[in-house]
C-alpha cells in the first residue's frame, strides 16, 4: 500500500468514525408502559414476551414478565401504538390503537391470555433482545440473530466486544491483557476455541472485567463467558445455515432440537472451509562484538483450512426440581500450509554477507473430543446444588518440511549445496475436572454461595527434528549428506489444581455487598524425558474479592470491586522445546516460570437517561512477576537468530478509564460506542537487562445499527487502536472498518446476511523492536483481512401443546 493510498484510507476512516459519532437529535419526553399478564383464573404468567409496535409495525420496546406477571416498558415517546403478548401454549394477544401520553405513566392493567386448545404447527415466537446490555461490572452481547455473527467463527465476534482486541496470533485481550475464555461457565482446553466455535452456535457473550471468587480465571484478568444457544421451546425446532465468501470460504451447518415432556435432545453439525494468505517483511539491525549486520526478510504464507464439529446433548428433567444434562463434542481440523521466504544479510558497509531462499510446507492436524455431565437439584428451602464433570482429550500433530537454498555472494548464482529441515511435533493433552456449586438464600437479602473444583491435566509432546545438509562435490557431482537430530526431545507436564471458594452477598440499607475468598493449590511437574530431568512446583494462594454497589436514584448506580488473582503459566510457556519460525527466529518455553500475581481495582457507574445509557469505569491493575517473552540474539549456523523465551520479566501497573455508551438516536437508529484510555508502566529486570516502559494508549470502537424498510438492517463498525509500547517495543496504530447488511425473508423464518470485513483494506500489523539490547527491527504483516461473505439461515419449529 503506497503512502497516498494509506493517507486516503486513513482520512476516509476518520470521516466514517465522525459520521458514526456525530448525531443531532431533538430530545423527546418519554414515559413508561406497565401492566400485568394473567390467566382467566387470575394466575400470573411469568416469562411472557410483551412488545409494543409503532404504526409502521416496527418494534420500539419490550419486556419479559416477572414472577408476578408484571412487565414495564420504558423510554416510550407519545404516540399511537399496538401491543402484543406471546407465551408458549397460549393464544397470542394483540391490542391495537393504544394512545400513550408523555404526561404520565400508562397502566394497561391486567391482560388476560387464554390457553391454546388445539395443536399448533409451525408456530414461531420472536422476541428481539438489544444487541448490547450493560450493568455494573458486566457487559452482555446478545448475538442471537444479529448479523455480526453470520457465517463467522466466534473470534470474529470479538470485533464487537467493548475493550476487547486480538493480536496477530488471535489471542484475545481485554484491556490489553489475556482474557480467560469460558464456555457455558466452564473453562476448556480446546486450543484456539474461538476460532473453532461457529458463531451461529453462540447465544450471547458475557464480559466480566473483575469477576468474583466464584469464577476461576487462569489468565488472572477478566473473563468472557460464551453462552451457547439452548432452545427451550417444546416440540422440534432447528436451523440450517450455508455461506460462501471471497477469498475462498464456504460453510454448512445445521442444528436440531427435540423437546418432549421430560427429555430433550440437542444436535449440531458444522463444516467449514477457509483459505488465508499473509505477507510479512522484516528489517532488522543487530550489533554483536562491534559487528553490525542488517537483515531484510520477505515472505508469503498460504493456508488451506477445514474444520468439522459435531455436538450432541441430552437433558432429562427428573422432576420440577432437578435435571441431568449430558453432552459430547467431537472436532477434527486440518490446516495445509506453505510458505516462501527470501533473506538478504548485509554488512555495515552494505556489502552482501548472506543470501538464502527457503520453502516450507506441511499440515497442522487436530483431533479433539469431550464429554461432560451436569446434575442440578433445587431444594424446598430454595437452595440449589450443581454438580459438573468433564473429560477432554486433544491430539495435535504438525509435520513440516523446509528446503533452504543458499546463493553465491559473488555473482548471485545458485549454490549447489542445500539444507533440509524435517520436523514433527505430536502433542497429546488430556484433562478432567469435577466441579460443584451450592447456593443457599439465608434470607431475602442474604445469600451464601460455596463450591469447589479439581482439575487434572497431563500433556505430552515430542519434538522430532532432523536437519540434513547436502554438500555438493564438484569432482564427481554428488552430494554428501550430514544429518543432525540432537534437537529432538520429549517433554511431559502433569498438573493437579484443586480450588475452593465461598461468597457471601447481602443488601444493607440500599448497599449491595459481596465478599468472597478463593483458595487455589497448584502442583505442576514438568519433566524432560530426553534429559531425564524435571522439577516440582507447588504453591498455595488465598485470593479475596470484594464487590460493592448502590443505586443513587432510579437511573444512576455506582460500584466498586477489588480482586486478587494469579496467572498460571500455560503448558506451552513451560515447554522448553525450541520452535523455529524461519531461519532467523525461534522461540521456547521455560519450565521454571512462576505464577504472575495480579491485583485489580475498579470503580464503575451506570447511568440510564431516556434512550441513552452511559457506563464509565476507572480501573487500576498491579502485576507482579509479569510473564512475557524475553528476546535476544544468538549465533546459530553463522546466522544471527532472534531467540524468544518466556520469563518472569518484571512488574507493571496500569491506570485506565473506559466509557461504554448506548444511544438510540431514533426508533430505527442506534449507536454502541466504547472508548478506552490506559497508562501503563513496566519495570523490566530479566537477564540483568533493566529498562522502563512508560506508555499512554487509547482505543475506540463504534457500531452503528440502522433498521431499514422492508426488513433490512445495516450495521457499520469502526475500530481504532493507537500506538502502544510493550516489553518488546512499539506496536503501531491499527484501524479497520466493517459493513454488514441483513434481510429477513420467508416470513422472518430465514435471513440473508452480507458482510464486508475490513472494507478499506487497512488492517495491517506493524511492530518496532527497540527495547532489546543490540537489536533494532521493523516488522510488517498483512493478512487477507478484506473479506466478503454471503450466508443464508433458515429456522423451523413445530410447537406442540396438549389438546
Amino acid at each position: 500500500m503506497n503512502k497516498s493510498q494509506s493517507l486516503y484510507n486513513r482520512i476516509t476512516f476518520i470521516i466514517i468514525l465522525i459520521a458514526c459519532c456525530s448525531t443531532q437529535s431533538l430530545s423527546q419526553a418519554t414515559t413508561h408502559v406497565k401492566g400485568r399478564v394473567s390467566t382467566p383464573s387470575n394466575k400470573a404468567v411469568p416469562f411472557a414476551n410483551v412488545a409494543i409496535f409503532n404504526t409502521h409495525n416496527q418494534i420500539i420496546g419490550g419486556d419479559v414478565t416477572d414472577s408476578l406477571g408484571v412487565f414495564q416498558i420504558t423510554d416510550v415517546t407519545e404516540g399511537l401504538y399496538k401491543l402484543q403478548v406471546h407465551f408458549i401454549g397460549f393464544v397470542p394477544y394483540q391490542q391495537d390503537s393504544i394512545y400513550i401520553s408523555d404526561l404520565n405513566e400508562t397502566d394497561l392493567g391486567t391482560i388476560i391470555i387464554k390457553r391454546q386448545k388445539t395443536r399448533l404447527e409451525e408456530v414461531e415466537v420472536v422476541a428481539e433482545r438489544p444487541f448490547m446490555e450493560q450493568s455494573l461490572g458486566q457487559t452482555t452481547i446478545n448475538v442471537g440473530e444479529h448479523l455480526s455473527g453470520a457465517g463467522e467463527s466466534a473470534i470474529d465476534l470479538m470485533r464487537f466486544v467493548p475493550s476487547v482486541s486480538t493480536d496477530e496470533d488471535n489471542n484475545v485481550l481485554l484491556r490489553g491483557a489475556p482474557v480467560t475464555i469460558l464456555v457455558d461457565g466452564v473453562e476448556t482446553d480446546l486450543a484456539n476455541i474461538l476460532e473453532q466455535l461457529p458463531a451461529e452456535t453462540v447465544d450471547k457473550l458475557e464480559i466480566i472485567t473483575n469477576p468474583s471468587a466464584k469464577y476461576a480465571s487462569r489468565n488472572g484478568n477478566g473473563i468472557i463467558n460464551i453462552v451457547l444457544k439452548k432452545d427451550k421451546i417444546k416440540g422440534s425446532n432447528g436451523r440450517i445455515q450455508a455461506a460462501v465468501g471471497h477469498p475462498e470460504k464456504w460453510l454448512f451447518g445445521t442444528s436440531y432440537t427435540l423437546r418432549m415432556k421430560k427429555l430433550a435432545s440437542y444436535s449440531y453439525v458444522n463444516y467449514n472451509h477457509n483459505t488465508d494468505e499473509q505477507t510479512t517483511e522484516t528489517h532488522r539491525t543487530t550489533v554483536l562484538n562491534n559487528n553490525e549486520s542488517n537483515l531484510i526478510n520477505k515472505g508469503v504464507s498460504k493456508r488451506n483450512m477445514d474444520n468439522l464439529m459435531l455436538r450432541q446433548g441430552f437433558k432429562y428433567q427428573i422432576n420440577k426440581s432437578q435435571f441431568i444434562d449430558l453432552r459430547g463434542l467431537y472436532q477434527i481440523s486440518t490446516n495445509e500450509f506453505q510458505s516462501f521466504n527470501s533473506s538478504h544479510v548485509y554488512k555495515a558497509d552494505s556489502s552482501l554477507k548472506n543470501h538464502t531462499k527457503n520453502t516450507a510446507y506441511g499440515e497442522y492436524k487436530r483431533r479433539y473430543w469431550e464429554v461432560n455431565g451436569r446434575w442440578k437439584k433445587e431444594f424446598k428451602n430454595k437452595s440449589s446444588l450443581n454438580l459438573f464433570a468433564k473429560y477432554e482429550q486433544q491430539f495435535i500433530d504438525n509435520p513440516s518440511h523446509r528446503f533452504i537454498q543458499p546463493y553465491n555472494i559473488s555473482d548471485g548464482s545458485v549454490n549447489q549445496s542445500y539444507t533440509t529441515q524435517n520436523r514433527a511435533y505430536p502433542e497429546t493433552t488430556t484433562s478432567s475436572r469435577l466441579k460443584f456449586d451450592y447456593e443457599y438464600p439465608i434470607s431475602e437479602k442474604l445469600k451464601f454461595e460455596t463450591g469447589g473444583i479439581v482439575i487434572q491435566r497431563r500433556a505430552k509432546a515430542s519434538n522430532k527434528y532432523l536437519k540434513t545438509k547436502y554438500t555438493y562435490n564438484t569432482d564427481d557431482e554428488t552430494f554428501t549428506p550430514s544429518s543432525d537430530s540432537t534437537k529432538s526431545n520429549s517433554f511431559i507436564v502433569n498438573e493437579i489444581s484443586p480450588a475452593l471458594y465461598s461468597v457471601i452477598s447481602t443488601e444493607i440499607k440500599g448497599i449491595y455487598a459481596s465478599v468472597g475468598l478463593r483458595y487455589e493449590y497448584t502442583h505442576i511437574e514438568p519433566y524432560s524425558i530426553t534429559s531425564d530431568t524435571g522439577l516440582i512446583q507447588q504453591y498455595h494462594k488465598l485470593l479475596p474479592t470484594l464487590q460493592l454497589s448502590t443505586n443513587l436514584g432510579e437511573k444512576f448506580s455506582i460500584g466498586f470491586s477489588w480482586s486478587k488473582r494469579i496467572k498460571q503459566p500455560k503448558y506451552k510457556q513451560l515447554n522448553p522445546f525450541v520452535i523455529y519460525n524461519g531461519l532467523y527466529s525461534k522461540s521456547g518455553g521455560n519450565p521454571q516460570l512462576k505464577p504472575q500475581e495480579i491485583n485489580n481495582y475498579e470503580l464503575s457507574a451506570h447511568w440510564q437517561l431516556s434512550k441513552h445509557s452511559f457506563s464509565p469505569s476507572l480501573f487500576h491493575k498491579q502485576n507482579t512477576g509479569l510473564i512475557s517473552q524475553y528476546q535476544h540474539i544468538i549465533i546459530e549456523d553463522e546466522r544471527e537468530v532472534m531467540y524468544r523465551q518466556y520469563l518472569n520479566i518484571g512488574n507493571s501497573q496500569q491506570y485506565g478509564f473506559e466509557l461504554n455508551m448506548s444511544n438510540r438516536i431514533t426508533e430505527s437508529w442506534s449507536l454502541k460506542s466504547n472508548f478506552l484510555i490506559m497508562h501503563q508502566t513496566i519495570k523490566h529486570y530479566a537477564k540483568a537487562h533493566y529498562f522502563n516502559v512508560n506508555d499512554l494508549s487509547y482505543n475506540a470502537k463504534i457500531t452503528s445499527d440502522i433498521l431499514l424498510p422492508q426488513n433490512f438492517r445495516l450495521q457499520l463498525t469502526g475500530v481504532y487502536e493507537s500506538p502502544t509500547n510493550t516489553v518488546s517495543g512499539l506496536k503501531y496504530e491499527l484501524y479497520f472498518f466493517d459493513l454488514g447488511l441483513r434481510k429477513s425473508i420467508l416470513k422472518k423464518k430465514g435471513a440473508l446476511y452480507l458482510k464486508y470485513a475490513d472494507a478499506l483494506n487497512t488492517l495491517e500489523r506493524r511492530k518496532l523492536n527497540d527495547n532489546t539490547p543490540n537489536i533494532h527491527s521493523n516488522t510488517k504483516s498483512k493478512q487477507q483481512s478484506r473479506r466478503l461473505l454471503l450466508s443464508l439461515t433458515y429456522k423451523f419449529n413445530k410447537i406442540r401443546t396438549s389438546k
